[in-house]
């Protein structure tokens, strides 16, 4: 009888950028179980690229009841970190010792983006300079691409880039310098991801 083959933990060794399309990739990819994330290329806290991996955090902490493994986080980046006034409260308790000022009860503030008419179960929302975040989980996935993304066509922004569990949209105002538009709309592969919503939005001046 041949031995019964299983996936090996995957160790993951992430670096901030600005490419939502290659965030996704790393970030939505297959969860499994016993997979470590290495943070040490993470000197400074880029909304974009670390609200990608708290969302991972939470979908996988949700999936198999225990968190996975952060390696090496820098005192720079934690100490840096602990200035932001984002909701951490999405992040497994069991970090409590890497960033113990992160997951202090934070008053929540009036959101950016309206989201209360939609079946939503779990949300946050982040803000850095002209940069907004927002994720969380549906109740069910049910026509609510076309919704969510209503709500943030509504506010004023530039770039947009807004993932649910099975599509992508990516607007781009000016793509060269004819200020051509870019609009780029993808199916994506579930893996075993929860019903989730994410968006990265950049404002306009």
């Amino acid at each position: 009888m041949e031995a019964a083959h299983y996936p090996s933990p995957k160790v993951h060794k992430p670096f901030p950028h600005r490419d939502p399309y290659g965030l996704d990739t790393m970030y939505f990819s297959e969860m499994l179980e016993g997979e470590s994330w290495d943070i040490s290329q993470f000197n400074k806290p880029d909304i974009l690229s670390f609200s990608f991996l708290a969302l991972r955090s939470k979908c996988f902490k949700d999936q198999f009841n225990v968190p996975f493994q952060l390696k090496h986080p820098s005192m720079e980046f934690r100490k840096s970190l602990s200035k932001k006034k984002w909701d951490m409260t999405c992040l497994p308790e069991e970090w409590n010792g890497i960033f113990p000022r992160l997951v202090e009860t934070i008053k929540p503030t009036q959101k950016r983006i309206p989201m209360a008419h939609l079946p939503i179960s779990q949300n946050w929302e982040w803000e850095d300079g002209n940069q907004i975040v927002g994720f969380g989980f549906l109740e069910n996935d049910h026509l609510l691409f076309p919704k969510i993304l209503d709500s943030i066509l509504e506010f004023k922004s530039g770039r947009i880039y807004l993932r649910t569990t099975r599509q992508s949209f990516y607007y781009i105002p000016n793509i060269n310098e004819n200020s051509q538009k870019g609009l780029f709309v993808q199916e994506k592969e579930s893996y075993n991801f929860p019903e989730f919503y994410y968006y990265w939005i950049t404002l306009e001046d």
